[in-house]
């Protein structure tokens, strides 16, 4: 299973750019215990605002 949500945050654009806001939640089951995990990511970076 796997669920992502992300955000452009155009309120606070600077020079043509925005705050971009990710976060991302991953789960997998299995049988096998090592490869059985959850995962929590987030991710901040800048995209152009136009």
């Amino acid at each position: 299973m796997s669920a992502s949500a992300a955000a452009t945050l155009r309120t606070f654009t600077v020079a043509g750019f925005a705050p971009l806001v990710r976060l991302r939640w991953e789960h997998n089951r299995s049988s096998i215990e090592i490869y059985e995990y959850r995962r929590l990511a987030a991710e901040f970076g800048v995209t152009s605002a136009f």
